[in-house]
């Protein structure tokens, strides 16, 4: 007797065997033989949802590789662009401290010498103009002051873009160390082809990807894995 909602009943263990070997072929990295079965039902539903993990893997597979692989690099440039503006920062400032040292140094000749002119010092009109010109290169001195004031506290943005750049670099890294997990997971072969320079933990995965083909994993190997990742996923 047929039941509802089974039209093949003789087909479910076969579709289920099916079931399991798409299963473990997704969990070898096989990713591109879809299954197929007639049992309908939630033999069926589950057919349907396998092969699209599978779809979604095949779209994942390409991707995760490349970016896994770009990402120490990204992290590396915001780096260089951290060191890069700090030092630049710090030449401007020094270079700021310097001119305020100046000035500084410049008013105190400039008080003096209008005190000089103040006294009984040559023709009256030639004091006078005297006197109006050390008037406005006080002026002068004064607004430069100012200005290098306000570039020394401009120069606060370096300490807020540096946050915010460390920040980012910490959550590239983990963004990177969770996609690397994930060709774990999924045991995804890394792809070589770019030519990207690789770091310690692209080349763990390369090994265990290589060794879990060949079934050569061994312990030692295990171990290196764990230590480039750490344990408990830090």
């Amino acid at each position: 007797m047929i039941m509802e909602g089974h039209p093949y009943p003789s087909d479910e263990p076969q579709d289920l065997s099916a079931l399991v070997e798409a299963a473990r072929r997704m969990a070898d990295g096989e990713f591109r033989e879809m299954v197929t079965v007639q049992t309908k039902g939630e033999i069926g539903r589950l057919a349907a949802f396998i092969n699209q993990t599978m779809q979604n893997l095949q779209e994942l597979d390409p991707a995760v590789g490349t970016t896994s692989r770009r990402l120490p690099k990204m992290i590396g440039q915001l780096s260089e662009v951290v060191q890069t503006t700090e030092q630049a920062s710090l030449r401007v400032l020094d270079e700021i401290e310097r001119i305020a040292d100046e000035q500084t140094a410049m008013g105190r000749d400039l008080q003096q010498l209008t005190i000089l002119l103040d006294e009984d010092w040559g023709k009256p009109d030639r004091r006078d103009a005297a006197i109006q010109t050390l008037t406005r290169l006080r002026q002068v001195h004064g607004r430069v002051q100012g200005r290098a004031v306000e570039i020394m506290s401009a120069m606060e943005f370096q300490d807020i873009t540096a946050q915010h750049i460390q920040k980012s670099m910490t959550l590239i890294r983990e963004i990177h160390d969770r996609l690397l997990r994930l060709l774990v997971l999924f045991n995804i072969p890394p792809d070589d082809k770019d030519g990207t320079d690789v770091d310690n933990k692209w080349k763990a995965i390369t090994d265990f990807a290589a060794a879990s083909a060949s079934n050569a994993l061994n312990q030692q190997m295990a171990d290196r894995l764990l230590a480039e990742f750490g344990r408990h996923g830090r």
